[in-house]
């Protein structure tokens, strides 16, 4: 089809040229609706996005931008759901990072800030950003990208590692554990499979997903210790933890509390395995086991309370759908935004 095409095409301009001198308007006219529908059938209309087809079909207004806060402080319980933050909290946050923003956007800088806090929360997809802030789809991921480094850069001063004093002062605050300073736990948060690296580093083949590995661990007064993110799937608990040994310094008569995914021995205490009781029936030692264990369940359900703040911004309990590069920097903001949630939490009821 396409050489039966070039052949009518060639021989049109041939009596295009053979004919040119007559000048007949209605000869040069057909010629021009013949050439017409030659190039239709080479090279056929293109295909527009869903996008171009909607807006070109309903019209598409200009986006002006929203002042979404002003609606927003109005109901101050509604906005803690939504974004973490008191108003009172979301002020003082504003003031601290309004010098490290950009000047020029179409949205306030406070609706930017707030549009970031309302993502890493609820972590809504790009198109209900646009309807609800009247802006463009690659504004509103524009404001996001810029705004994750300048969170970053502040909140991560919220999570402080304890000096090997500060560790000593908890011993005693948990009575039944006394040397029990802290407690560490992990978490997952499922990935789209790679296209372009090795899959299979990111493959859990516990949790049967692409994904990437979070460690929390925790004060035994409910303060973020430490939140790193970024761990490729293919690892466990237990060999996240002998990477990140290096960073966990804590002196020798002190542990933390962790669960059956870590390695029972220092710097962690975790229960007893049901293999190890049964191995122990008949002795002594079964009872010691079985009361180890009674109390470890005793505080667990504290710390996974605490560590829950941190999985209930969706960000990190959804499919990321964004750079895979950004994570381990919001699992630092979401370290620092829970601290602050805390505290907030702290001096409100205290």
């Amino acid at each position: 089809m396409l050489r039966v095409v070039q052949c009518l095409s060639i021989l049109l301009i041939v009596f295009d040229s053979a004919f040119s001198f007559t000048q007949s308007a209605v000869f040069l006219e057909a010629v021009e609706a013949i050439n017409n529908v030659l190039m239709l059938l080479v090279l056929p209309p293109p295909i527009h996005s869903l996008q171009f087809r909607v807006n070109e079909e309903f019209g598409n207004a200009p986006y002006v931008g929203r002042d979404v806060f002003v609606l927003w402080i109005r109901h101050p319980y509604e906005f803690l759901q939504c974004i973490g933050e008191s108003p009172d909290s979301f002020e003082n946050l504003f003031r601290d990072v309004l010098p490290l923003m950009p000047l020029r956007a179409k949205l306030s800088r406070r609706n930017i800030l707030l549009l970031t806090l309302w993502w890493l929360r609820r972590y809504p997809t790009l198109a209900q950003i646009a309807l609800v802030f009247d802006v463009s789809q690659m504004a509103a991921s524009r404001y996001i990208r810029r705004m994750i480094p300048i969170l970053h850069q502040f909140l991560r001063r919220e999570v402080v590692w304890p000096t090997a004093q500060q560790w000593q002062e908890l011993r005693g605050v948990w009575s039944c554990i006394r040397n029990a300073v802290g407690a560490i736990d992990g978490t997952s948060h499922h990935i789209y499979r790679p296209s372009n690296e090795d899959q299979q580093h990111f493959y859990s083949g516990y949790r049967h997903m692409h994904c990437f590995h979070t460690i929390v661990i925790i004060t035994n007064n409910f303060k973020v210790a430490m939140c790193r993110g970024g761990y490729l799937g293919h690892n466990n608990d237990t060999a996240i933890f002998n990477l990140m040994r290096r960073y966990v310094q804590i002196p020798r008569n002190v542990f933390l509390l962790g669960d059956q995914a870590f390695p029972n021995g220092w710097p962690i205490i975790s229960p007893y395995k049901a293999n190890q009781i049964r191995a122990v029936r008949g002795t002594p030692l079964h009872a010691q086991r079985v009361a180890v264990n009674k109390t470890i369940r005793m505080y667990r359900p504290r710390v996974e309370n605490c560590i829950a703040d941190v999985k209930h911004y969706e960000v990190l309990h959804h499919m990321y759908r964004h750079d895979r590069a950004t994570q381990a920097m919001i699992c630092d903001i979401i370290g620092g935004l829970t601290n602050r949630r805390l505290q907030m939490f702290d001096d409100m009821f205290h």
